[in-house]
């Protein structure tokens, strides 16, 4: 009989009430559910876009905007505290040019260099166009002085990928890496 009136008290079925949930705690405890879902949902993107493996160029087909985004956005996260070094390492393809933009003058004269375009393909042989080639845009981390790549700059204006231009480029540190969408 004891028994029987301890399983009455653990289980309704045993003839026992069902505890009452009000409006409230009910309503609170699908939030809970809802919230912790979510935070799972969010949490699951950000590590699988941690966790992306690297694509050969080949698997894209020759499209060089896919192979881009792909490894140098979607991947970004990689490179972030890199340098430009190391992420033109991982890149399949020869640069055909770069491009620095953004430029910032600060309070002691000098002009700085928040980020740097360095492109790929060109629609129009020679010249680079912001609007239709395929480039990745790289913002530093700290900011350059343009003097440091003006010069090797203004000698082929960007349109012709040296040797000279990654050995002036491949110590700056990478903040973020984006694909520029044609």
């Amino acid at each position: 009989m004891i028994l029987l009136i301890g399983a009455q008290a653990l289980c309704p079925t045993f003839g026992g009430k069902a505890p009452t949930m009000k409006k409230k705690d009910f309503e609170f405890e699908n939030m809970k559910k809802l919230l912790f879902l979510s935070l799972f949902v969010l949490a699951s993107f950000t590590t699988m876009a941690q966790t992306l493996p690297y694509r050969s160029y080949a698997e894209f087909n020759g499209d060089i905007g896919a192979y881009l985004k792909y490894n140098f956005e979607d991947r970004g996260n990689l490179y972030q505290g890199k340098t430009i070094g190391d992420l033109l390492k991982d890149v399949e393809l020869t640069p055909i040019g770069y491009s620095p933009t953004l430029a910032e003058l600060k309070e002691d004269g000098q002009t700085y260099m928040i980020c740097i375009d360095i492109y790929f393909k060109n629609k129009i042989k020679g010249k680079f166009n912001p609007l239709r080639d395929d480039y990745l845009t790289i913002y530093l981390e700290p900011y350059v002085l343009w003097s440091e790549l003006e010069n090797q700059y203004k000698k082929n204006e960007g349109d012709k990928w040296t040797q000279q231009d990654y050995e002036v480029i491949k110590n700056k540190k990478i903040k973020v890496v984006l694909y520029q969408y044609t």
